[in-house]
């Protein structure tokens, strides 16, 4: 593939929303991890964090659109250094329910 072909199929748009990523640590318990969307599409969305997760890691992700908090599951697929010393962590959704997707696909259509 191509370095810049591009192997999102939805389209993606700017937006900052506030973003809190639960990941299973382990013994340890799970981390939890408050961040801020990149990028968001019908797929996946691109996030702000602190740090790095393991890619292929499974997370839950909560995040806000508009008035409402939506729910989803996701799996770490890519990660790169940002300015300072932020993360940009790529997450592709793997479970998301037909409401959420419906109230997902509507703020998509409504922010071009």
């Amino acid at each position: 593939m191509a370095a810049n072909q591009e192997r999102r199929h939805e389209r993606r748009i700017s937006a900052i929303n506030l973003v809190n990523i639960e990941i299973d640590s382990g013994d340890a318990g799970a981390e939890e991890l408050v961040g801020r969307t990149l990028d968001l599409s019908q797929d996946g969305m691109r996030v702000e964090l602190s740090h790095a997760l393991p890619l292929g890691s499974p997370v839950r992700v909560r995040f806000a659109l508009v008035d409402r908090l939506l729910d989803v599951e996701a799996v770490v697929r890519s990660s790169a250094d940002l300015a300072g010393e932020m993360v940009a962590v790529g997450l592709e959704f793997s479970h998301i329910d037909d409401d959420t997707r419906a109230a997902l696909i509507a703020y998509l259509k409504a922010h071009p």
